[in-house]
């Protein structure tokens, strides 16, 4: 039951190339050449000549430099006590700003009594005023009522003399009456004329010293008030800075001492206008 099988197949090729290559004059050409010996000779000379001299450089003399001396020393020196000590340094004012409450404390209270002084003056000054105007015109209208009292009684006298020449004429004790009663009369008259005169000429010039008097009183304390609220306005800004460094004790005593100054200045402004009113009554009259 078996069987053999064999194959064979064998093929050949073989190709033959001729190349012929053409390297000459004229290699590359196709078709019909011409080979032509002839020459032409053409000189043509396009050429030209230019002499042209032109110069733009530029010259330039720019000086930019820029030219700083700047000297900045930041050293800093210390040659004080703690010179060459360096970490904390716990320092002690010694009780110097104490000292400086104290003496701002002292100050107000100096301007709190030149206050008072002041205001007490003020007063002292209304008070003698017045009582000098009160004096004034008790002492006029008693010299006026000792004026008429006298006239009164030289009256009764002329007319007790009168009286003593009854007996010697009545026509001459009536013409010596009538006379002696005019004469009283008229020097009655006269005395209370040149007394009222007085009195008056007296008053307006007690009414003037007095106006004057006011007025000068007036324009001192107003100095003075305004002289103290000055002392006071520096000495509480001195105290208000020292106050800004330390604690609230200085501020304390600040607002204190400045409540003090107010109601004083008050105070002193209030005896002020009682002066201007009894001016302004003074001049009324």
């Amino acid at each position: 039951m078996g069987g053999k099988s064999r194959a064979s197949q064998s093929t050949s090729n073989q190709q033959t190339t001729n190349n012929i290559v053409n390297d000459g004059d004229y290699a590359g050409v196709g078709g019909n050449v011409t080979h032509d010996e002839s020459s032409n000779d053409n000189s043509v000379d396009n050429s030209q000549e230019w002499d042209i001299n032109i110069d733009n450089s530029q010259e330039w003399d720019v000086d930019n430099s820029q030219e700083w001396e700047i000297d900045i020393d930041n050293s800093v020196k210390n040659d004080g006590e703690f010179a060459g000590n360096s970490g904390n340094i716990n320092v002690l004012d010694g009780g110097a700003i104490g000292d400086a409450f104290g003496f701002g404390e002292k100050a107000l209270n100096v301007n709190e009594a030149v206050s008072k002084a002041a205001i007490e003056a003020a007063k002292d000054s209304a008070r003698a005023a017045a009582e000098a105007a009160a004096e004034a015109s008790i002492r006029a209208a008693e010299e006026s009522a000792r004026v008429a009292s006298d006239a009164i009684k030289e009256n009764g006298r002329v007319l007790d003399a009168s009286l003593d020449f009854a007996g010697d004429s009545v026509t001459r004790l009536s013409d010596t009456a009538n006379n002696a009663v005019n004469e009283v009369g008229d020097f009655g008259r006269a005395t209370i004329s040149n007394f009222s005169e007085f009195s008056l000429d007296a008053v307006s010039e007690l009414s003037d010293s007095l106006r004057n008097a006011t007025q000068t009183q007036l324009n001192n304390s107003t100095q003075t008030v305004a002289q103290i609220a000055k002392s006071a306005t520096d000495d509480k800004a001195i105290i208000s800075e020292l106050a800004k460094n330390t604690a609230l004790q200085g501020q304390d005593i600040v607002a204190e001492q400045a409540g003090q100054m107010i109601k004083y200045m008050a105070i002193a402004l209030g005896v002020i206008g009682i002066a201007v009113v009894i001016t302004s009554m003074t001049r009324s009259k």
